[in-house]
């Protein structure tokens, strides 16, 4: 009786949070529920109305209860904290050509606060509302992080909401800046309103070093994974699994750090030019300053060359849409450091002149160096220049070949494949599912090899990193990519035997 009680005040409580339509409505805090934590299928509680409404006082979403997001859920002038283990779920809007109904998306407003911290064996899970097997990328919108840290744009709008929000500013001196987001999910989102506007796994815009995002996996995004325009956070412990678009997107002055990051492509999943890395300074390549200066350090970058069962390469000279590892431009300053770039026919796609300053000239803001390529089977080449003169592109390709400890190496029977070239396992290219299908079946295995094959020996010889940039956060390590042979680092745990990450999400049954 006790039981059925509870959970007909669950229900009536839950009642609270579907609001009739309007255009902007207030979310009010619920702290007395309790739900039932030991019921096979949780109560449930929906935030939104398919239209914009705000959380404007410190609400607390906790894991014995499902959350559905419904619409624009906008945090503001509010702390949002959520609970180890708990469930968010966004609802795919099934009626795209209603103005009224806006997609899934849950926003933390420049003046607020989330703070998700999951653990290792119990992750907080953002994804799809969809069933298992029905779930698909751009089911909802995924999560966006605003905050008033300094843009190279002095404020701008965030892309991907149909009535924009404004972020950036002079700085930000809240001690936890935005939050945190560890030990997290984010499944199947990326919601597309037109070409070169539309939400990703995770966005963060304006956010300050004083936030903490790690521990963070986001799959099947319908755009990019991860995408950071300005302010200084710095993240580490990324998984990129299987998005449309880039893994990993900077601009607008980025200027903070990512260490121990991995991105796996998709053969049959992709936009226009995708890349594991896009960093512009701008889109006009202007020199608005702070100059984007991302620096990635300690990165698995698996491209789209992936591997058959029987460890034949999947070619990927069609449709020819996938365009390079790295691809920085517009007058980026971006490092890659101590990184494996493997399956991609192009390391690097370095474009325009302001960008190549960036990196032959002193002080060479831009560095590439320590970066291990295996090309595939078909070859291609470690670096590629755009917009370059012949004697431009002559500097650039010496730099690299000559700077730094670059290495390249293409597949081949002598050398091994695309995994084995560069230090890695056959299983690196797991697809995550039971049924092994084209590729090895199982749970991928990012380690490096420690009986490294011929050619690969490269990997134990990582790249010094500059005093400055051991400065700024950076970990120096021994190895090239983001596992050692014991899959240990220097700067943390993985923690990637304890049930945080999902690499078959299609299929994952939640409650």
């Amino acid at each position: 009786m006790k039981s059925k009680l509870k959970s007909i005040f669950m229900a009536l409580a839950a009642s609270v949070f579907m609001f009739t339509a309007c255009q902007e409505t207030e979310v009010f805090d619920d702290a007395a529920n309790q739900g039932t934590a030991a019921s096979p299928s949780k109560p449930t509680q929906t935030l939104g109305n398919g239209s914009r409404v705000f959380i404007t006082s410190d609400r607390t979403l906790f894991s014995d209860t499902t959350y559905f997001i419904n619409g624009e859920v906008i945090v503001r002038g509010a702390a949002l904290t959520i609970q180890p283990g708990t469930l968010i779920r966004g609802i795919k809007d099934t009626t795209p050509g209603d103005a009224n109904i806006l997609n899934s998306v849950l926003v933390v407003d420049v003046d607020a606060q989330i703070f998700a911290a999951g653990d290792p064996n119990n992750p907080i899970v953002f994804t799809s509302d969809q069933p298992a097997g029905s779930r698909a990328p751009g089911d909802w919108g995924g999560v966006i992080i605003l905050g008033p840290d300094v843009v190279n744009q002095g404020t701008e709008q965030i892309e991907g909401l149909e009535n924009p929000l404004t972020f950036g500013g002079s700085g930000d001196s809240r001690t936890a800046g935005s939050g945190v987001i560890q030990y997290a999910r984010i499944e199947f989102s990326g919601t597309i309103l037109q070409d070169g506007n539309e939400t990703n796994g995770l966005t963060v815009g304006g956010v300050s070093a004083n936030t903490t995002l790690d521990h963070i996996q986001v799959s099947f995004g319908n755009d990019d994974g991860f995408e950071y325009f300005g302010g200084s956070v710095n993240s580490e412990f990324l998984v990129s699994w299987k998005t449309r678009d880039d893994d990993f997107d900077t601009d607008f002055g980025h200027t903070g750090y990512i260490q121990y990051a991995v991105s796996r492509r998709d053969n049959d999943f992709v936009s226009t030019e995708a890349n594991a890395f896009e960093t512009d300074n701008d889109g006009a390549g202007s020199n608005a300053s702070p100059e984007t200066n991302t620096l990635f350090a300690n990165i698995t970058c698996l491209g789209p060359g992936e591997l058959e069962g029987d460890g034949s390469e999947i070619d990927i000279t069609v449709p020819n849409v996938f365009n390079a590892g790295l691809l920085v431009r517009r007058n980026s300053a971006t490092n890659l450091l101590n990184s494996i770039v493997t399956a991609w026919t192009t390391g690097t796609n370095l474009r325009d002149f302001e960008t190549a300053v960036n990196y032959v000239v002193a002080p060479n803001s831009l560095r590439l160096e320590g970066i291990a390529v295996g090309l595939p089977s078909s070859g291609g080449t470690a670096i590629r220049t755009d917009n370059l003169t012949a004697g431009q592109n002559a500097a650039v390709v010496n730099r690299y070949t000559t700077v730094g400890n670059n290495t390249v190496i293409t597949a081949s029977p002598a050398h091994g494949n695309v995994a084995e070239i560069v230090g890695l396992r056959g299983a690196a290219f797991a697809t995550g599912n039971v049924a092994s299908g084209s590729n090895p079946g199982g749970t991928p295995d990012f380690t490096l090899n420690a009986l490294l094959p011929q050619g690969a020996a490269n990997l134990i010889n990582a790249q010094t990193l500059p005093a400055s940039y051991i400065a700024r956060g950076l970990t120096q390590e021994d190895f090239r990519g983001a596992f050692s042979t014991t899959g240990t680092v220097s700067g943390g745990n993985w923690n990637f035997s304890s049930g945080w990450l999902e690499f078959d999400p299609e299929n994952a049954v939640y409650h």
